[in-house]
């Protein structure tokens, strides 16, 4: 699924996929974040992936270095595409209306600017995307 946010002024979230497509309650989701730096990093910062009802209420996160602390931004070849798994249990009642997508400084806890695809900033230093995509009967 196309994404199209900026984090800070180097960090593209390209896209993203969630496996499987029409989770089940309880069932364990791999949410797969593509990112690109544009040019060489110098600040590591870490992923958090924030699942939210459709109360905006957070009932599932993973937090991590990205690739699962192995690949940190620093060492980012400028262009490369990097593909980024996070993975939870699908909340139990099956609501799950958005996930919440960031980077943040590791040390300070500070999230990063983010700028939407229509070029407006969003305050809450998240991206914020669909969790799943609708069936197809519906």
């Amino acid at each position: 699924v196309p994404a199209g946010h900026r984090f800070g002024a180097d960090v593209a979230l390209l896209g993203y996929t969630v496996e499987p497509a029409q989770p089940q309650p309880g069932e364990l989701v791999t949410v797969t974040l593509y990112w690109q730096g544009e040019r060489p990093l110098a600040q590591n910062a870490t992923v958090f992936v924030h699942a939210l009802n459709d109360s905006g209420e957070m009932v599932a996160q993973s937090d991590s270095q990205p690739v699962r602390g192995t690949y940190p931004l620093t060492i980012w070849p400028p262009g490369a595409i990097i593909a980024d798994a996070h993975q939870f249990n699908w909340p139990a009642d099956g609501r799950l209306a958005q996930l919440a997508v960031g980077l943040y400084d590791p040390s300070t806890l500070a999230r990063w600017p983010v700028t939407n695809p229509d070029n407006t900033p969003n305050p809450d230093g998240q991206a914020v995307l669909p969790a799943a995509r609708p069936s197809a009967d519906g």
